[in-house]
């Protein structure tokens, strides 16, 4: 198991999105919490599964929303960058490494 850290815009990003989903429809941002809580227990498992982008940073695309989860992993540890619509401007968070 690894030690999982989130940049504090990353955490933003989560929060705004769950509020979204769950104005959108009630109860969907818990959903969308839910994914990506499977999914940061699935790269934790096995977090060189995923291919290197750019900047030693990885991606994982979230199951039934628009979401990736970039993330950098190092010996004991996972650092999450972002957690970006998959329409959003390509790389915007590489200030964030």
């Amino acid at each position: 198991m690894n030690f999982i850290i989130f940049h504090p815009e990353a955490e933003i990003e989560l929060n705004s999105t769950i509020d979204f989903y769950n104005r959108k429809v009630s109860g969907l941002g818990f959903e969308f919490l839910e994914k990506i809580e499977r999914a940061i227990n699935l790269i934790d498992r096995n977090p060189d599964r995923w291919q290197i982008l750019k900047y030693r940073v990885r991606k994982y695309i979230v199951k039934q929303f628009p979401y990736s989860i970039y993330y950098i992993f190092d010996p004991n540890r996972i650092y999450v960058v972002a957690i970006a619509h998959q329409k959003r401007k390509p790389f915007y968070w590489k200030d964030r490494l």
